[in-house]
């Protein structure tokens, strides 16, 4: 995929991305660190102030077009749930090719934004990646329990910290999250506390939240 995706206007470098996937039941799985290649397109600062973004469409087309073609020939097929119906679809907020054979997932993701990471004075640029896993199965083993009882979905999990019967849980949607304090309670997680602020003294000891969970707390 990376020899696909090269090229000598391009910068692109082997990487490690979490790979979304929205299973059949309607949740969303976190497969960390899944093996990547990211392609960065820099100078996209005049682009990103037009309407029609004409730099990031033309890359979006291109990568996507070469992604179907290796992917095809590969013997995956385009799984629908997964990917944006059109460059205008921003169900993903980005724009997603997701494909699938047997139990390996894949996914072409074209950023939508034009950023950097680094310090200020950085070069902006979009960015393309194509990930891919086997893991599937059993992240959503891992992943769904808490998904399923929390009716958390549109997000990706991570579980922080567990202690006995509770969990603290960052949960994440495509840009933005917040961090979820669970009890398992007659065999069910049960949200005690939602939030991106950290929970009161008051309310974490009226709980009876564990201190490994909330060590900190507002006064």
């Amino acid at each position: 995929m990376k020899t696909g995706l090269a090229s000598e206007e391009l910068q692109t470098s082997d990487a490690k991305f979490n790979l979304w996937w929205v299973s059949d039941d309607g949740f969303s799985i976190a497969n960390d660190d899944s093996l990547s290649v990211e392609t960065k397109y820099f100078n996209c600062e005049a682009d990103n102030n037009t309407d029609q973004r004409k730099f990031w469409t033309e890359n979006a087309i291109q990568q996507s077009k070469t992604v179907d073609v290796i992917m095809q020939q590969a013997g995956f097929k385009v799984n629908e749930l997964n990917s944006s119906d059109s460059l205008e679809d921003l169900q993903f907020v980005d724009y997603v090719r997701a494909y699938e054979r047997g139990k390996t997932k894949a996914a072409l993701v074209v950023n939508a934004d034009c950023w950097s990471v680094g310090s200020v004075d950085s070069s902006l640029y979009y960015s393309t990646s194509f990930s891919i896993t086997d893991d599937f199965d059993v992240n959503y083993e891992a992943q769904s329990p808490y998904l399923i009882d929390l009716d958390l979905k549109d997000v990706v999990i991570h579980v922080s910290n567990a202690v006995d019967n509770w969990a603290s849980i960052n949960v994440n949607y495509r840009r933005s999250g917040h961090y979820v304090i669970a009890e398992k309670v007659d065999g069910k997680w049960l949200e005690k506390f939602a939030g991106q602020d950290i929970i009161s003294c008051t309310l974490r000891n009226d709980l009876q939240i564990p201190l490994e969970l909330a060590p900190d707390c507002a006064p």
